[in-house]
Parts: structure tokens; sequence; C-alpha cells
């Protein structure tokens, strides 16, 4: 029995989409339901207990739900009833200070190193201004680590030639300084070149990348010019953006740099973020052990 007002306040408060408004109701209608069957309740809201939901989501998990899905009915059931607490239906949340199910760790997917290499290295880009443009977008995301939204919003403005030295604006609007390769900066220089040559509209030329009409770049562009070069010498499934970004940081793990160095490159706001690239360096290390040693 999810309460209508409460729904109304979802849609028209809230102004969550009805794909979320509809996971709500959904998730309500299942503990409501529970309630019913194993405690026949009166549907009192008041009278729900914090055993009650535990004994929903333990039911839950015995049925073979994921830890992520858990967590989201859980937090149904917190939204839920603090709404009624505010509107003094009940005097205290019931769902609140419930422990949820840890999620499974999932490490950061990477590209194998020699794969990129060889995408770089190899003729695969052409060399007029998109495929100059586009071997430029993989490179900057691969040797600097910065993010989709970063690369984006990074202006001329804020490369510095002469210290090759890179600015870009993360989460927060947090600055913070990247250094690039000498071959990077010339590629910079190369590709500036070539679109100063190329018949564009220079409508947003103080940001770097730009479409093939002279305009700012977007995720989708971006996303497409990764997909269709890893494509090319890769057969991971993982072939968007983020993937050179993560491989950025395990390759830097993987030559020795320091874990806090890594933290500062990728624009981390704690260690921990980053800690999780040391997992990907142990996997590594096991493989090696396999392939290598005598005894494995």
């Amino acid at each position: 029995m999810p309460d209508k007002t409460f729904i109304q306040y979802l849609a028209f408060e809230k102004r969550y989409s009805p794909q979320t408004v509809k996971a709500y109701q959904s998730d309500l209608q299942q503990f409501f339901k529970y309630m019913g069957d194993v405690y026949e309740w009166s549907q009192d809201i008041a009278s729900v207990s914090k055993s009650q939901i535990r004994s929903w989501l333990a039911h839950l998990v015995n049925e073979g739900k994921s830890a992520r899905s858990v967590r989201r009915k859980l937090s149904t059931l917190i939204t839920f009833f603090k709404f009624q607490q505010q509107n003094g239906i009940i005097n205290n949340n019931p769902a609140k200070n419930i422990a949820s199910p840890k999620l499974p760790q999932r490490l950061p997917k990477t590209i194998e190193t020699q794969a990129i290499n060889l995408l770089l290295e190899k003729h695969y880009f052409g060399d007029g201004f998109s495929g100059t443009r586009d071997k430029l977008v993989i490179e900057l995301i691969y040797e600097t680590g910065m993010r989709l939204n970063e690369l984006i919003e990074l202006q001329l403005a804020h490369i510095f030639f002469d210290e090759n030295l890179i600015k870009v604006k993360g989460k927060g609007n947090k600055e913070r300084l990247i250094p690039i390769s000498e071959n990077l900066k010339n590629n910079i220089s190369r590709y500036l070149q070539i679109r100063e040559q190329t018949t564009l509209e220079p409508c947003f030329f103080n940001y770097l990348i730009v479409t093939n009409k002279g305009k700012k770049s977007y995720s989708k562009i971006i996303s497409r010019i990764v997909n269709k070069y890893i494509s090319l010498v890769s057969t991971s499934e993982y072939k968007h953006p983020h993937v050179l970004r993560h491989t950025f940081a395990s390759a830097l793990l993987n030559n020795g740099a320091d874990l806090n160095a890594i933290k500062e490159l990728l624009g981390h706001s704690s260690l921990a973020a980053t800690q999780v690239y040391t997992h990907n360096s142990v996997e590594q290390l096991k493989k090696i052990y396999l392939l290598t040693h005598p005894k494995s």
C-alpha cells in the first residue's frame, strides 16, 4: 500500500523520473506484501519495527537479490519513513541506521598498455583534422588520466607550453596541474596548426577539442572516438574514455609510482579512491607469477 501522498511527493516535489518513482512504488509494494504475509500486518505504519525491516532484508538476500538491489530497497524505506516522520505520522524512522549489505568491490577495467601503445605508434589515424584530433583525444586521456568532462572543458588558456603543464578543473571545481611529455606537447601544437588551416567555424576555438564543425566537443563524440579506435587493437568489451583513465593509473602504479602522486594526478579527494588500483596491481603480479615461476 504505497502512500499516494508519498508518491506525489516523489513525482512533483522531488521531480524524480517516472522510472524512479515506479521503482519506489515496487519496493514499497514488496515490503508491505511481506509484512502482510509474514506478520499479518494491520497496515499501521507506526507499528513497523527495525527487526521487521531487517527480517525483510534478510529474506531478500536469501532469495538471491544482489547487494546493490537490497541497498536500494533499504534506501526506499528510509526515504518513505522519513517522509512519514516529517509529516507527523510517526515519531521515529525504523529504517534509519540499519546496516546495508556491502557492495562487492569492482576493480577498475583497463586496456592492455601494449594495445594502446600499438594504437598510438601505428598509422591508424589520418593526417587530416579529424584523425589528428582523434589521436590527441586518446593521447590526452591515456597520458594524463583526465576525466571525460575535464577533457571537454579544457581550454587553450589552460595549456602551459613553456612549463609542459595542463590545468584541469575537476569535481567540485577543484583545479590541478598535470605534467605532459614533450611528445604530447608537440602533438597538441601540431593539432592546433592543422585546426587553424582547416575550414571550420572558429566560434569555440578557446576550447582545445572541437567537433568537425568547430564547435565545442561533447561526451558522445569523445566516447565514440575512444570506442572506435580501441576496437581496432583490443577485443575488450570496455572501450569508454574512463577505461583509458584507469589504464593510466594502473600503468603508473605498475611502474612504481607513489600512490599519493597518482591520487594528485587523478584529482581524487581521498586516498581510498586511489587504493582500488593496488588490487589491479596485485592481480597483475599474480598473472606474472603464474606465467613465469617454474613451480606455479
